[in-house]
């Protein structure tokens, strides 16, 4: 196996199918292809184990720095498709989003849901002392 010549040769065929991507599910099922248990470029790290110990670590090098170009590209691809563009700039001036604190006790929960059965069965809600 000449696994500089392996990964440069995956590198480009991944490259160039998915610049013809048209659609999410394409970029899916290629992501696997390449990427997947059994993909292309996979298959070919786990034969870097049968080179000699003076290739292996610069063919290791090569196809884990191959695998981050490819997961890269297929990021900036999805999301290129989806509208989304890495490059949109964030106002960090912007007030961030309020959330609501604290929440209704269950008690209080129970006394509306009474309350609704009740006044939707005609009777009505009085405040007041209570009558002796």
């Amino acid at each position: 196996m000449g696994a500089p010549n392996t990964f440069k040769t995956i590198h480009e065929e991944a490259t160039a199918k998915i610049a013809a991507a048209k659609t999410r599910e394409q970029l899916d099922q290629l992501r696997t292809d390449f990427l997947g248990r059994k993909g292309t470029l996979t298959t070919a790290l786990r034969e870097i184990s049968e080179l000699p110990d003076a290739k292996r670590k610069a063919a290791g090098k090569r196809g884990n720095t191959i695998k981050q170009e490819l997961d890269t590209a297929f990021r900036d691809a999805i999301a290129a498709l989806s509208g989304q563009s890495k490059t949109e700039a964030v106002d960090i001036t912007l007030p961030g989003a309020l959330y609501p604190r604290g929440h209704v006790h269950p008690v209080s929960m129970v006394l509306e849901d009474i309350e609704r059965v009740f006044t939707g069965m005609g009777f009505s809600i009085a405040e007041g002392p209570e009558v002796e």
